[in-house]
């Protein structure tokens, strides 16, 4: 079921938002806010509000867009990506085929 909430702030800035089955999404009316830095204050602010929630049942945070694609880059950037022993070999042998040393990773399984 479909409730709509509304929040406002000090009458130039108001918040709108959706709670759709566990999703929300809200809705900035930028016009309220002076510069860039302050709207980018004024996101950081609403996400650490977000964030603050208690998360649904079965959840230990609430996770913004992106936030765990961004968590899970920059695990790969610092520990590498593991990859499979026959994918390893496959690389290997293009690599030696092209006249390169074959490339130094983990692998698993």
């Amino acid at each position: 079921m479909e409730r709509e909430r509304r929040f406002t702030g000090n009458g130039r800035q108001r918040i709108a938002a959706l709670d759709l089955a566990g999703s929300a999404a809200a809705v900035l009316h930028r016009a309220g806010v002076a510069s860039v830095d302050a709207r980018l204050a004024r996101a950081e602010d609403l996400c650490r509000q977000l964030k603050s929630l208690p998360p649904a049942a079965g959840h230990a945070e609430i996770l913004y867009p992106g936030e765990l694609e961004a968590r899970s880059e920059e695990r790969a950037r610092l520990e590498g990506i593991a990859l499979p022993a026959e994918t390893l070999a496959n690389l290997g042998q293009i690599a030696r085929a092209s006249g390169l040393a074959p490339p130094i990773m983990r692998t698993y399984g």
